[in-house]
């Protein structure tokens, strides 16, 4: 399927548009894991990442249901071995539907920001499983959120090989490094204000950062200081939920 739309599109216009292959199988071992993630006609890796809570999540189970989504991201990373894009397919609550839309809406925020913060290109591509059959209000506004910290991020500067990076001192997180750039989300418990995001690529480099509130959809200046290993930054009272870009 691939050759033949390569060369019918070569044939037809003399250039190709993206190709990809969508795998139902969350995280594909063996000859599925290579035609997924390292075949050289294909453009970008996409599965269907109906992983652990994410499949069937109750009240309190929106955290566990982003990090458990967020480790097919970082499974499909390990597996390619030329930095192409990954992204999520399809996903959602496949095998119990919430009927809350506070909840429903929670679930994705957690999902949606965790695929990004995990490498993944963008947000994923939720499934809606609701009745009428599309994502709610709430939703479109954690996209609309995304959208912003999407457009202040220089993604040129993101295309190194991907190096370590951690966060200390903040309760929740999700980070990913690198050797060009890193970005970070994180959320603090109401005792906690400083935090420090540690990235391979800083050493000896002069850096630019940016942090994004997420509650309140805005760029921010955050306090920060370097030891030439990590960042150490001081949140503002009252803001919980953040988002980091640092870059050379």
């Amino acid at each position: 399927m691939v050759l033949y739309v390569r060369t019918y599109e070569q044939r037809k216009w003399g250039r190709n548009h993206l190709v990809t292959i969508s795998f139902a199988e969350p995280e594909p071992k063996g000859l599925n894991a290579t035609t997924a993630f390292r075949r050289s006609d294909l453009d970008f890796a996409t599965m269907h990442l109906y992983l652990g809570a994410s499949k069937a999540p109750k009240p309190g189970d929106a955290p566990q249901a982003g990090i458990d989504f967020a480790s097919g991201v970082t499974y499909a990373r390990r597996q390619v071995k030329d930095n192409r894009p990954v992204m999520d397919g399809e996903s959602g609550p496949i095998d119990k539907w919430i009927p809350e839309a506070a909840l429903d809406d929670e679930v994705f925020h957690e999902m949606s920001w965790r695929h990004l913060m995990a490498g993944g290109a963008g947000a994923g591509t939720r499934w809606p499983y609701r009745n009428p059959h599309h994502i709610t209000i709430g939703m479109l506004e954690v996209l609309r959120g995304m959208r912003q910290f999407c457009d202040g991020v220089s993604w040129a500067s993101m295309t190194g090989s991907p190096v370590s990076a951690s966060v200390s001192g903040a309760t929740e997180w999700s980070v990913f490094g690198t050797t060009d750039g890193a970005i970070a989300w994180l959320r603090l418990a109401p005792t906690e204000r400083e935090f420090s995001v540690a990235w391979a690529g800083l050493a000896n480099n002069h850096v630019r950062i940016r942090t994004f509130d997420i509650a309140r959809h805005r760029w921010i200046d955050l306090p920060h200081t370097t030891d030439g290993k990590s960042i150490r930054f001081t949140a503002p009272e009252g803001r919980r939920e953040l988002a980091t870009w640092i870059s050379r």
